[in-house]
């Protein structure tokens, strides 16, 4: 197995397959547009083997990965389609955190604790009393928020579709 390093991307080839240079400077290109392009929705380590056309596809594929809008898009979907759920409903160990800050003695956080199509409902707390809610926008989390909600959604129909199935049979 050959590998190349190149700014936290690993592409690696097994030994025995043809490796043309072509190829290699290919898939740089896809993942050099795409960090250009997507800046945070890489993945940190990209494996790619066996480089070929429809590899170079893949890759592309895997590198660029879904942009946040269309992880909104994603997530709307599945809401539109399940209806609106909540961290507690969904059973999830704990809320996306939009903000903490704070002291040991006083803390300020803001979770998000209800999913609806259009929007998110995040409640304040101050340590545990909870102070206020705020509806906020898709469009207006970060990124992060942004993945850990898609991640959540995604759950969240896998396992719809799972109980749909079953009270089907």
């Amino acid at each position: 197995m050959k590998t190349i390093l190149v700014k936290n991307v690993t592409l690696q080839f097994d030994l025995y397959d043809k490796v043309d240079k072509k190829d290699v400077f290919d898939t740089l290109d896809i993942i050099n547009e795409c960090l250009q392009e997507r800046m945070n929705t890489i993945s940190p380590q990209i494996i790619v083997n066996a480089i070929n056309d429809d590899d170079i596809e893949i890759a592309n594929e895997y590198v660029c990965g879904d942009t946040k809008e269309e992880k909104i898009t994603q997530i709307k979907d599945i809401i539109e389609k399940w209806g609106s759920t909540t961290t507690c409903e969904l059973e999830l160990e704990s809320s996306p955190c939009i903000s903490n800050v704070g002291t040991n003695k006083v803390n300020i956080s803001i979770l998000i604790d209800d999913f609806y199509s259009d929007h998110v409902t995040a409640t304040m707390y101050q340590n545990e009393i909870e102070i206020s809610y705020d509806d906020y926008n898709y469009e207006d989390l970060s990124d992060e928020i942004i993945d850990e909600i898609y991640e959540i959604m995604e759950n969240y129909d896998a396992d719809m579709d799972k109980t749909q199935k079953r009270c089907e049979d």
